[in-house]
């Protein structure tokens, strides 16, 4: 027995460099999992500080690989201050009332009446070709929003569901460019006189995006894991070199599946912005692999709705499902400007 230590010592040595290797590659890939989730946390906190629930989206039933969403692309947040002091003013001298805008059309007879009363008090200030979708409004209906928590009754997350109630109204009889929310003027001259700065590329937008929506398309993870083959059962406990090997076998796998996942998704959103006049690659929610807008013309949609369909299976395969939503007014293809 005087020699055990010995042995152990020299089994030690030759297998110590082996055993460190593959322990700092099993806390390489946990230390990346835990630095995923908390960049995932900061992510979503994030958004969360910036954005808004918006209204149920439009969705084909039936489609294949699909499944509807109550949320997408909100109108920006940031509620804007008037420009410019409006004629009534409360004692301190701040304007009393404004004028909410909400989008820029290329048109000016646009009809409100399907908003049930609400549409009343919209109009449209057009100069030079465009037109400014606006409503008055009392400031102190604007005032505190970037502050308010988000809720789904609160102040911000009503605003958000009329502005996108408007633009959506605005959208189906003319190309609108969405505003930012919370965009606001003081009056007629301060409408015109934003259109007028904002001529040219409003234009531009506009002719970029006519006979043109947005349509969603989250990659989210069907919970599909891979698999490893079972350890081969023996009646003694495996030893440490046996159960890394084990480990590093799983996070090999786990590793080739991520990889997997990530190829089809780049590679299903190659075919789909084929179909497309444009995409972005927006800022994922909670849960989703990756979020994608795609800009379709009219007489692509069918087009883009089949290639879904054709994708939804290989994606599935891949441990990916597909949730589309639209069609939507373009929001994520509208280059924002301060006011």
């Amino acid at each position: 027995m005087t020699d055990r230590p010995d042995a152990v010592t020299a089994l030690a040595r030759e297998h110590a460099r082996g055993l460190l290797a593959e322990a700092a590659e099993e806390a390489r890939a946990l230390a990346r999992a835990d630095l995923v989730e908390t960049l995932r946390r900061a992510i979503v906190d994030e958004a969360m500080r910036h954005t808004s629930p918006s209204p149920p989206a439009e969705t084909k039933p039936g489609q294949a690989g699909t499944t509807p969403t109550e949320t997408d692309p909100t109108p920006a947040a940031g509620p804007a201050t008037p420009a410019n002091a409006s004629a009534a003013t409360t004692d301190d001298g701040q304007p009393e009332r404004c004028l909410y805008a909400y989008a820029i059309a290329d048109r000016a007879d646009l009809d409100f009446a399907e908003l049930n009363g609400s549409g009343d008090s919209l109009r449209c200030i057009d100069s030079d070709g465009l037109a400014l979708v606006v409503a008055e409004m009392d400031v102190t209906e604007l005032a505190g929003l970037q502050t308010d928590e988000i809720t789904e009754d609160g102040p911000l997350a009503r605003l958000a569901r009329t502005h996108d109630e408007v633009v959506r109204v605005a959208a189906g009889q003319a190309t609108v460019l969405p505003l930012r929310l919370g965009t606001a003027v003081a009056d007629d001259e301060a409408a015109r006189e934003l259109l007028r700065s904002r001529g040219d590329t409003a234009r531009r937008q506009l002719d970029e995006l006519r006979g043109r929506r947005e349509w969603g398309v989250q990659f989210l993870s069907n919970d599909t894991q891979p698999t490893t083959p079972e350890p081969v059962q023996s009646a003694e406990p495996p030893s440490g070199t046996a159960y890394l090997t084990q480990r590093r076998a799983a996070l090999e796998a786990e590793e080739r599946y991520r990889r997997d996942r990530t190829a089809a998704i780049e590679q299903a959103h190659d075919q789909l912005s084929a179909t497309s006049s444009a995409s972005v690659r927006r800022s994922t929610n909670a849960g989703a692999l990756a979020d994608m807008a795609y800009l379709i013309a009219a007489a692509d949609e069918a087009a883009f709705q089949a290639q879904l369909e054709q994708l939804a299976q290989p994606l599935s395969h891949a441990g990916v499902s597909v949730r589309v939503t639209g069609p939507w007014p373009p929001y994520s293809f509208v280059s924002s400007e301060e006011d």
